[in-house]
């Protein structure tokens, strides 16, 4: 009997478990190494006081890219989750007090913009029918492609699956090409909320952006009761029922080489994995410039301060014993000066004046997140990767997002707090080995997109390959369990090539 190969996989976020699943389905023998207790990654569930908080991800958007995912496995994902469709999809806090909710009518979408811009209502839709062009073409059929891969790049039908889209389609800014439809900054901020959360500018980011808006708009955003962590505990369940083991308080500090490969990954504790091969699911650039043996990067310190990193957020878990008249389950405040926001994200390294940010009240939609009469509530403040992080600077910016929270929904809370923990830019260093603390990897930009991110395998390891918001598509749920698609059939090819 053929021996099997030896799978090791570091990291069991979303990345890690998906592609543990893929390997373990495709017969080698899958082990999971995770640095903290439990599973998760950054999709990590917080328990305390009868509270229920996702710390990380909190948008259930690109259902068919978990449903497809599942279904490689004859598995439906709803024996695993419970599903329901948020109405309205999201509440936006505007300037001079303006409050609009998005619905999943698009009908009544189009009256809020023409009550916004009068005439807008039909570029809306143009835009729509634009959004949904790029979506059926980039998650349709990129989503799934290796696009930092030289030969599939030279492959001559990766051409017809651009087709259908312009040059100024693939290469011009998001900014300029929502303004082709709206002049207003309040309908703009509407549009380019995703962004704005992702820390990237409008003028930076990838004009394909607009594909979010056909999710946004035409599917709905979704939410599986008891939190988007049970999407991580279903994939959790589907790989120990495909055979997968894990290892927890396992943090890896160095690999065994022998020709090239990685032989074995060794914790800080002295354990070792022996391996075939290596799946990085934890931090890239860790991996490079602290793991790896210099002469074994493929990426050196210089490369990594010329990349733009990712923001880093300023991320609160509260609890309240009161329950909040002005909040729906998913809350946008982009009432400040749009540019003035962007600006200090990309251009210093101080904590943002006056940021955009988002609020989660899943309680909203789920008595099961919170003690009866309360309420749950999940900031998260985008703030540049990197910068200065102590308990005075959490506990003053902490006291001027509340206050300006408090002001936009009219009630006081500060009194009413009864579960409180902030979690920022040390700790995503302590926790996962976050390059400068960042919430995203690499930023999602136009220098940064495609076949411009770095590459699912080493260069001077055969045998080490890395997955998750680093690499092709990048961040996000969906673009993380897509990233662990395409890295399966690139280790399949791969070894069919041997």
């Amino acid at each position: 009997m053929e021996k099997k190969q030896k799978a090791i996989v570091v990291g069991a976020g979303i990345s890690g478990m998906s592609i543990a699943c893929l390997l373990a389905k495709k017969n080698f023998e899958v082990t999971v190494v995770e640095k903290n207790s439990i599973y998760g990654g950054r999709g990590r569930v917080l328990k305390s006081n009868d509270f229920v908080f996702d710390m990380g991800p909190s948008w259930y958007l690109l259902p068919e890219v978990f449903d497809d995912f599942f279904k490689l496995f004859n598995e439906d994902i709803n024996d695993y989750l419970d599903l329901v469709k948020l109405d309205p999809s999201y509440r936006v806090f505007l300037p001079k007090g303006k409050v609009v909710n998005i619905s999943t009518d698009i009908e009544e979408n189009i009256k809020i913009f023409e009550s916004i811009e009068p005439g807008s209502g039909e570029n809306f839709k143009k835009y729509l029918e634009k959004s949904e062009k790029l979506y059926k073409v980039l998650v349709g059929r990129l989503f799934y492609k290796d696009l930092t891969s030289r030969k599939v790049l030279m492959d001559r039908s990766l051409l017809k699956e651009f087709k259908g889209l312009s040059a100024s389609d693939l290469f011009s800014n998001y900014e300029k090409l929502c303004s082709k439809y709206f002049k207003t900054e309040e309908l703009k901020r509407i549009i380019q909320y995703g962004v704005a959360l992702l820390g990237s500018h409008p003028e930076d980011a990838p004009g394909l952006y607009a594909m979010m808006s056909y999710a946004d708009y035409k599917q709905g955003v979704f939410y599986p009761k008891g939190g988007i962590g049970k999407l991580f505990t279903a994939i959790y369940k589907l790989s120990k029922k495909l055979g997968v083991e894990y290892k927890f308080n396992f943090d890896v500090t160095s690999f065994n080489y022998s020709d090239n490969k990685i032989v074995s990954v060794i914790s800080t504790d002295g354990q070792k994995e022996d391996s075939d091969i290596v799946i990085m699911n934890g931090d890239y650039a860790h991996t490079e410039l602290k793991i790896l043996e210099d002469k074994y990067r493929t990426y050196d310190e210089k490369y990594w301060s010329n990349k733009k990193i990712g923001a880093s957020a300023f991320i609160v878990y509260l609890g309240v014993n009161k329950k909040l008249k002005n909040l729906e389950h998913h809350n946008l405040f982009l009432d400040r000066d749009w540019k003035d926001h962007f600006k200090q994200l990309s251009d210093s390294d101080i904590w943002p004046e006056k940021p955009a940010y988002y609020v989660c009240a899943p309680s909203k939609t789920d008595p099961t997140v919170a003690p009866s009469g309360c309420e749950n509530l999940f900031f998260t403040v985008p703030i540049p990767a990197g910068v200065e992080d102590n308990d005075s600077m959490r506990i003053k910016y902490f006291d001027k997002i509340i206050k300006h929270f408090e002001q936009l929904i009219g009630e006081e809370i500060k009194y009413n707090i009864i579960y409180k923990k902030i979690f920022t830019v040390n700790d995503f260093i302590q926790d996962f080995h976050a390059y400068k603390g960042t919430a995203l990897g690499l930023a999602n930009n136009l220098k940064q997109t495609g076949f411009l991110r770095v590459g699912y395998q080493s260069k001077k390891l055969n045998n080490l390959y890395y997955t998750g918001q680093y690499v092709h598509p990048g961040s996000g749920l969906s673009a993380c369990v897509a990233s662990a698609r395409i890295l399966s059939d690139k280790i399949t090819d791969d070894l069919n090539e041997k």
